[in-house]
């Protein structure tokens, strides 16, 4: 296969190589951020989880959203069953895509209380997907 046909291919993160805080505007005193430097995908649930804010049972989880190109934050409250997408901040907003790709973080809570605002610059490493598989017919000898 020549070598531009996958360039064609479709990609898919597989792991972060570099993450760095570029600046932090304010982060929450009752919260602790970590974040995940050269973390793989997971391969139970398949997310490539960047980081998190947890404060109690509080957790904000970050991970690299494939399809919107972007670090998704999934907000999980210790009574709830479900994450929560009803807050500011679900999404962040990228700013630069070159040499690496920098992100606003903006979180608050679902009643508009200030977490987290914060630039973060991201190096992911991506692998080309192919989705085709193949047959082999087998013919046994008579």
């Amino acid at each position: 296969m020549n070598e531009s046909n996958f360039k064609k291919l479709p990609r898919k993160a597989v792991e972060i190589c570099s993450l760095n805080i570029v600046e932090i505007e304010f982060l929450n005193c009752d919260y602790k951020l970590k974040l995940f430097n050269n973390n793989l995908v997971n391969r139970q649930n398949g997310y490539l989880e960047v980081g998190e804010l947890i404060s109690g049972g509080n957790a904000f989880k970050f991970r690299w959203d494939e399809r919107a190109g972007l670090i998704d934050v999934d907000l999980k409250l210790p009574d709830a069953d479900k994450k929560i997408k009803e807050f500011l901040g679900h999404h962040t907003e990228q700013i630069s895509d070159s040499p690496n790709r920098k992100y606003r973080f903006q979180i608050c809570l679902p009643n508009k209380e200030l977490i987290f605002k914060a630039i973060v610059e991201i190096t992911i490493k991506t692998e080309n997907r192919i989705e085709k598989s193949l047959q082999y017919v087998i013919k046994g000898e008579k």
